[in-house]
Parts: C-alpha cells; structure tokens; sequence
C-alpha cells in the first residue's frame, strides 16, 4: 500500500453520518476503542465544568500532528473527522504506518461547550433550529483564542483550562502538523494556513469542488485576515488584530484585542509547526462563489450589514436588561452574551468602509450575498443564546413569579424575532445543508495533503 491508496482508501471508507455524536457518545467510542485496539488514551487535563480533555494516540511515524476537534463548540465537523480517523487507523495498523505519522487526536476540545450545543446536533439541520440552540463562548473564553502572546504592547497569559491542555500537548509533542478542525456555518469552504504553500491551494480547493461544496469567495471574516489566493488565507493570530487596529490608529490595541492568539500562532513560533485550517459549512448557497458584479458599491454593502448587525446586537442589550437579574452570574449564556466580541473588529470595519476608497468598488454578488444574509445570520445566532439562557436559568433553578412573568415575555418576543429574522434568511437565499460525510470527507483531505506537505510529498 502506498502513501496514496492510503489516503484514497480512507477518504472512500467515511460513513454516511445522519447527524453528529454527542458528548456521552464520543466519549464511550473512546473508551470502547482503547479498550479493542492500541491506543493510548491520556487526560490532558479538565475542562472549565471538570470534564476530562482526552487525547488518542495512534500510528508510529515519524512525523508527529496534533488534530483537535471542536476548537469552537459549535463546530463538531472535526469531532467527526478525529473519531473516523482514529477508529480506522487503530483498527488498521498498516494504514496508519503508510501515512506516516503519529496521530495526537483530540475529539472535543472546548467539550463543556459541545455538550451546551447538543439541541441541534441530532438535526432538524435548519437555519432556525440552528441559530436557536446554538453556543459559543466569547474570545476570552475560547481555547483556540487564549494561548499566550506578547507582541507590542499586548500581553496575555490567561488561557482556559482547555487552551492549557492544548498547550500542553503542543509543547510535549512539538508537532510537525497542527490541524485546528474548525468550521464555519453558512457559507463556503476557505482555508487558512501559517505559512504560504502554493502547491496546496488548487488540491485544496479541489477537494471542496469533488463533493460538491461551493468555495468561499466573499471577504473575509476578519478584515485583518491576508488572502493568499482564492478561499486560502494566512493564519490569524492577535499579532494580526493588534497590528490591524495600530495601522488605523483604532485606539489602544492592546484593549482591542483584549484576548490571546490560536493555537497555529503558538505552535508556528514556538516549534515551526505547519498548521492548516479547513473552515467548510454546514450550510451553503452557490451565490457565494459568484464573482459578478451585484451593482451596489462594496462600502455600501459593508455598511448595511453593520447597521443590521448593530440594530441586533442593541435588541440583545434591550432583552438582558429587561430580563435584569433573571439570569445568574453562572449562566454560561449570559457571560456569552456579556461581552460583544466583534465589536471593535465591526467600528474597524465601519471607518474602512467609510473612508478607504478602496471600497467605493462594485461588490460582487458573493461579498453582497455573504453581507445581506450569512453575517447577519452569524449575528442573530446571538438572539438564540438569549432564549437558552433563559431556559437555562429555568432548569437550574426555581423562578420566582415574576422572574417567570419577565422570562415569558422577553422569551416570546425574542423567538418571534429570531423566526422571522430566519424566514427572511431563507427567502434570500437557496441554502441547503451539506451531508455530513462531505463534510468529514472535505476536511480529512485537506488534513491529507497537509500530511504530504510536512512529509515533503506534495
């Protein structure tokens, strides 16, 4: 068997997944794996809620990469793609000794925030029903956003309890690969990477194209992001957001940022590790590869999208204030909710589109697509957050009568708000959501062609 008919075989063998694995169950394949084959199963350390943050060993190589799984918890494509990998390349050594590394596999990193996110990993796979039991923490409570960095004035050295397993394991094995298994939930497939490798970029792209997954081809998520080539961009880190913010003189960068850098920063300076990220969609619309012209000035689009955005976010404000002491200081919706985490990248974003002229060009039909519809649905996935912490603070403890009053209220009038605000998201668009096993499949190549590039195959 060679390098390639093993990647070819592991790449036709991934199932047809219906739906995507729950803590509990994640977890019982690990153990039942351990338990059948040779794995080495080792606690990195405990998550913020004390669950185990656990790490699969497998394969012999030479070469050493470190996959981590649900790096954000609303993102469980990579919980996929680890157990998938670590299960065929445990049951199947010669496999796994023709690629040619070793396999440290983390199946759910932020693990506390996968389990907040389980309403909809079983599916309806809907805008609405997505948005509505979707979680994710803010910057400063990421694990791929907290490792430490000093760069300029910016010095941070508090990192999650997940972040500092990951550290851990990135310093122990100083790896030669890193592949943070993010994903992105509307849109296109784009990739970032620490350093340029052009000889990745059209198999990478490819790879989407293979299964039908539309390129993204819209701005960027952060207007600091470098676009290297079509839908690939360098790797992001707060060395990039500072110096962003310093460049158009935004106040203090430093405050700005108010977070740490990813784990692909932290790894490329400290071991040269190569480190690959493959943000593919739950669910797409070609429109978002459509480089024709829309007829609307791009600043134009830019602003739109922020006045919505901004109008959603004050809606959000408006509830928890009306909701007052409803929800506790240990709601993990509500410090979610706490901190607005693009706020200065939006105000940067804001003055570009008003005052660079480079802006006053004719939007294409995916940058006015991406604005109108996917980063508005980005931002109201907040109003769904709010309705969990409702329902949260209910479960964990009695209401009052009149807390219940003021719950029902703002409860009803935010879910009316979040079904229409998706009503409106459909009628703009043709989306559909993505097998899961395109997705899985997607992301296993790019971390593939990684593999050949650290092996000096590609």
């Amino acid at each position: 068997m060679s390098f390639a008919s093993a990647c070819e075989s592991l790449l036709r063998g991934v199932p047809d997944y219906p739906c995507f694995l729950t803590v509990d169950e994640l977890e019982a394949a690990t153990d039942e794996l351990a338990c059948a084959h040779a794995v080495r199963v080792t606690e990195l350390g405990r998550s913020r809620e004390g669950r185990p943050v656990r790490c699969l060993t497998v394969g012999t190589g030479e070469r050493a990469a470190v996959a981590l799984g649900a790096p954000h918890p609303n993102e469980p494509v990579g919980v996929m793609t680890v157990s998938y990998l670590a299960e065929r390349l445990a049951a199947e050594p010669d496999l796994a000794a023709e690629l040619g590394v070793t396999w440290h596999l983390v199946k759910a990193w932020d693990i506390d925030g996968l389990a907040l996110n389980e309403g909809w990993l079983k599916g309806p796979f809907t805008l609405f029903d997505y948005a509505r039991h979707y979680f994710r923490p803010d910057f400063a409570d990421q694990p791929d956003w907290t490792f430490p960095v000093r760069h300029k004035r910016l010095a941070f050295d508090a990192p999650t309890p997940e972040a500092a397993c990951g550290m851990r394991l990135i310093d122990e094995v100083r790896p030669d690969l890193l592949l943070s298994l993010h994903n992105c939930s509307f849109g296109g497939a784009y990739w970032y990477e620490t350093e340029p490798t052009p000889a990745l970029w059209e198999p990478l792209r490819e790879a989407a194209r293979r299964r039908g997954v539309p390129l993204d081809l819209s701005t960027p998520e952060m207007p600091y992001a470098r676009q290297l080539a079509p839908a690939v961009l360098g790797a992001l880190g707060a060395e990039d957001a500072y110096d962003y913010y310093e460049s158009l003189g935004a106040g203090d960068p430093a405050a700005l940022v108010g977070h740490g850098t990813t784990s692909a920063a932290y790894a490329a300076r400290r071991h040269g590790t190569f480190g690959l990220v493959c943000e593919i969609p739950y669910f797409y619309d070609r429109a978002i590869e459509d480089g024709s012209g829309c007829g609307r000035a791009l600043s134009e689009v830019l602003l739109a999208r922020l006045d919505w955005v901004g109008a959603c976010g004050g809606l959000v404000e408006g509830w928890l204030s009306a909701l007052g002491g409803v929800l506790g200081e240990k709601n993990p919706y509500r410090r979610a909710l706490a901190a607005e985490s693009f706020a200065a990248s939006d105000a940067a974003l804001r003055r570009q589109a008003t005052d660079d002229p480079a802006f006053a060009r004719e939007a294409t039909v995916a940058e006015a697509f991406d604005a109108d519809v996917v980063r508005r649905f980005y931002r109201s996935r907040n109003v769904g957050m709010l309705l969990s912490a409702i329902d949260w603070e209910a479960s964990e403890r009695r209401l009052s009568p009149s807390e219940r009053v003021v719950a029902a209220e703002v409860g009803a009038e935010a879910e009316s708000w979040l079904r229409e605000a998706c009503a409106d998201f459909e009628a703009r668009s043709s989306y559909r959501a993505i097998p899961i096993r395109d997705l899985v499949a997607t992301q296993l190549e790019s971390a593939l062609l990684a593999v050949a590039h650290v092996r000096g195959l590609a």
